[in-house]
């Protein structure tokens, strides 16, 4: 048996789209790291008068750092720096999310025994 024909069957996606979404997703992932490097970078480089207190600093770092997915980074961005939307952002994370979310609506029904009628979908 196909080890393509095999998968679909047993997951319920095909291998070639799977493929792609997990090359979407690796990407985008690695386009979030960036990001986070790239606020780290930002907080480390603005000026002491510019935070409250000097805790300010450590902690915006620590929530980029450890928060996943770059939403510390965003965090950061949009309340510390006043810049809300930024496509270094907003773009790499539908791109990790989406094939995730798309996936996992996929896969989980056959895998499970489970179908998602109820829903809808």
């Amino acid at each position: 048996m196909n080890p393509d024909t095999m998968f679909q069957e047993m997951l319920g996606i095909d291998l070639s789209a799977m493929r792609l979404m997990t090359a979407i997703a690796g990407i985008s992932t690695l386009v979030l790291y960036l990001y986070r490097l790239h606020a780290i970078v930002h907080c480390m480089r603005r000026e002491p008068n510019d935070f409250p207190s000097p805790v300010d600093r450590v902690v915006w770092c620590g929530l980029s750092g450890f928060i996943p997915l770059g939403i510390g980074a965003f965090l950061y961005h949009a309340v510390s720096s006043r810049s809300m939307w930024t496509l270094f952002y907003v773009i790499p994370f539908c791109g990790v999310t989406i094939p995730v979310g798309y996936m996992f609506m996929k896969i989980w029904p056959n895998t499970t025994n489970f179908n998602l009628n109820f829903l809808g979908i």
